[in-house]
């Protein structure tokens, strides 16, 4: 756990709001099960979500949960259980296991992080099943996007900018998820392959590269690991050969336990993403560095 000079604990927007404007930057966590992921925050001031939390509505007939960022996981899937429903998130019952799973801690964390998982060829990730966000802007302003409309043809899908940001545009404090019958989704899907008896060491990795250099990048598991064949994903130990073959493929890795090196190669969208940021935070009070990039 990062050392923490001055902590937050809002139970609302409007304290979540009061600490970003009452103080320096700050870091945003929940319970910290993506801590050796990404890169280290500059400041030791924290914002804990985990007083931001619980199910706010939930409508079952329509597919549809609202619940507060700092829920956890295991309590949203819990509750959804009891009416035959769930967030598709695979099982977790080893390192390795709770690694290709996305490694689930807050609801928002699962939705920040959006870390691919080894159910994503049958589920479509994150993104997908994110019908809407409520944050907390750098600048006080509550934030609004998306709607509980499967269906919303409405304007951007401007809950994206959010999804994969790692905090870094604003504090996630409510998520509009579409939820799904748990019987769709059992067992593990055909295009996962397990090589060797693989659990994470002290540097493991997340990549990605595109399916017809997949089997080239799976020559280059020195320690075995989980293959998505469907969607080109790994997971692994981290090798240079490994990272080298990545971004000659045009692919991306993403690593833990490297501090500053977590993000050692960034897609296309980089300059965007920076000149979003500027947009959006430009004085980067929250979760500065955390991308590395800004």
């Amino acid at each position: 756990m990062p050392f923490v000079a001055e902590l937050f604990e809002p139970a609302s927007d409007e304290e979540v709001r009061d600490a970003l404007l009452s103080h320096g930057p700050v870091a945003i966590r929940g319970l910290g099960t993506k801590d050796l992921f990404g890169c280290p925050v500059e400041s030791d001031r924290e914002i804990s979500t985990l007083g931001i939390k619980g199910i706010v509505e939930w409508s079952p007939e329509d597919l549809v949960v609202v619940v507060r960022a700092g829920t956890p996981v295991t309590e949203l899937q819990s509750e959804l259980a009891s009416k035959g429903q769930c967030i598709p998130l695979p099982s977790a019952s080893d390192a390795a296991t709770e690694f290709t799973a996305g490694k689930p801690g807050t609801v928002g964390g699962l939705v920040s992080a959006n870390l691919p998982t080894r159910w994503d060829s049958v589920s479509r990730g994150v993104r997908y099943w994110v019908l809407g966000v409520r944050a907390v802007l750098a600048d006080g302003r509550i934030a609004r996007a998306g709607s509980k409309a499967v269906k919303n043809v409405a304007g951007y899908d401007s809950q994206k900018l959010f999804i994969g940001a790692w905090g870094t545009m604003g504090v996630l404090t409510e998520v509009i998820f579409r939820t799904f019958p748990i019987a769709r989704f059992s067992g593990e899907p055909e295009c996962i392959e397990r090589i060797g008896d693989w659990s994470p060491g002290r540097r493991p990795v997340i990549a990605r590269v595109p399916r017809v250099s997949l089997a080239g990048a799976s020559l280059r598991l020195n320690s075995g690991g989980v293959v998505d064949h469907s969607e080109g994903t790994l997971w692994t130990d981290y090798s240079k050969k490994l990272q080298s073959y990545v971004e000659k493929s045009g692919g991306w890795i993403l690593c833990a336990g490297m501090g500053r090196s977590n993000f050692p190669i960034h897609g296309p969208q980089t300059d965007l993403m920076c000149a979003l940021k500027q947009r959006i935070d430009p004085h980067r009070k929250i979760n500065p560095g955390r991308l590395g990039v800004f």
